[in-house]
């Protein structure tokens, strides 16, 4: 008989690390200060692990990650490198569905 390839742990934690994600780049997107007022971000790449569950709190979730992004300050009119280590706590439940408990921006 086949058997299926996805395992029940990784459909458990996907949609945690979906969510992971969309705050991790809403963060760097439009509440990330660069330093200068002039500057943006024409680009962002996310890079994040495999949500692991939180000790002691059924349905918490912790996914660490790192934006690499390319700052464009118009003054000056030059570009940059940056990179940002970062994590996302994300909880389930019956009646919100997937929330993000808590970003924490680490370097």
């Amino acid at each position: 008989a086949p058997t299926s390839t996805t395992s029940p742990a990784r459909s458990t934690v996907a949609p945690h690390q979906l969510a992971a994600r969309a705050r991790a780049e809403h963060y760097y997107l439009y509440e990330h200060q660069s330093g200068s007022p002039s500057a943006i971000m024409p680009e962002l790449s996310l890079e994040l692990g495999t949500p692991k569950p939180v000790p002691g709190w059924t349905g918490r979730f912790r996914t660490e990650g790192k934006a690499y992004f390319i700052l464009y300050d118009s003054r000056g009119r030059s570009f940059g490198r940056g990179t940002s280590t970062f994590e996302v706590t994300t909880e389930i439940s019956a009646t919100e569905g997937i929330r993000i408990v808590d970003f924490s921006r680490k370097s």
